[in-house]
């Protein structure tokens, strides 16, 4: 074990993600720093369900 990110996690609220805002000019830089380090992202939408299944099922997916 070791402190290497392997995965990032994000609750997306619809307001402050929305297209033409400044939270979605900040989403592209952090998405463009995550692909550069093969980081994957799992978003949540706030309205959504099944969070639970959809984290485990990423965090199997992980190949470390």
């Amino acid at each position: 074990m070791d402190k290497k990110l392997v995965i990032a996690l994000e609750v997306d609220g619809y307001y402050y993600h929305r297209e033409g805002t400044k939270q979605q000019e900040r989403d592209l830089i952090k998405n463009k720093i995550l692909k550069k380090y093969d980081i994957p992202l799992i978003r949540l939408k706030t309205v959504g369900s099944g969070e639970k299944e959809i984290i485990k099922k990423e965090i199997e997916n992980i190949k470390l």
